[in-house]
């Protein structure tokens, strides 16, 4: 799986995001994890994804992200989060890497 450079599991009723998931994905430039039922997202479940630029969690039913949950991101342009039900960001949680990156949130019920 080390060739594969853009993934698209939107829409297949995913609900968990376990640490290892994505390990063997190292050249994986684009994730696309939108429209399913991912509530738990592990720390460190994108640690291995050093050249993803772009993370679409778009609507699902994530409610917690920490610190710890875009480790090792460093190459992330765009990350998109809307349609959740975000209601904890953990602290520097948007400080994912001192490259700019796009943060779409719109549609979140955050509180």
């Amino acid at each position: 799986m080390s060739s594969v450079q853009e993934l698209e599991l939107g829409d297949n009723h995913l609900q968990t995001l376990e640490r290892d998931i994505f390990s063997g994905l190292i050249n994986c430039h684009t994730l696309l994890l939108d429209n399913n039922n991912i509530s738990l997202v592990e720390d460190q479940v994108f640690m291995n994804l050093n050249k993803l630029q772009i993370l679409d969690l778009s609507n699902n039913q994530i409610g917690v992200l920490t610190k710890e949950t875009f480790f090792g991101l460093g190459a992330l342009r765009k990350l998109l989060l809307r349609g959740n039900l975000l209601e904890i960001l953990g602290d520097h949680t948007y400080g994912i890497n001192g490259n700019p990156t796009q943060y779409i949130l719109n549609y979140d019920s955050y509180t």
